[in-house]
């Protein structure tokens, strides 16, 4: 409850100025570029976020495949490897 008083408080107080951010307020010029920029942000978040799944699977499937290797089949084919890069 103490939360959700200080997440209210926190949107009134600032509502003038998220809306303006978002384009609800100012003239004609500051509406488009305050809805530009908040969707340009939110582009960028969202494709952040997508970059950073994107490599984190890539990790863990690396680790992965690393580990199946060296269980399947044994340490052979891994030497193997390490005597070739070498």
């Amino acid at each position: 409850m103490n939360n959700q008083l200080l997440l209210s408080n926190y949107l009134n107080n600032n509502f003038r100025r998220l809306s303006w951010l978002s384009g609800a307020y100012g003239s004609e010029v500051t509406k488009s570029s305050g809805a530009i920029l908040i969707q340009a942000i939110v582009c960028m978040y969202i494709y952040g976020m997508q970059n950073l799944i994107v490599m984190a699977a890539v990790r863990a499937n690396e680790g992965r495949s690393e580990e199946e290797e060296l269980s399947n089949n044994g340490s052979f084919k891994h030497e193997q490897s390490r005597w070739r890069k070498s």
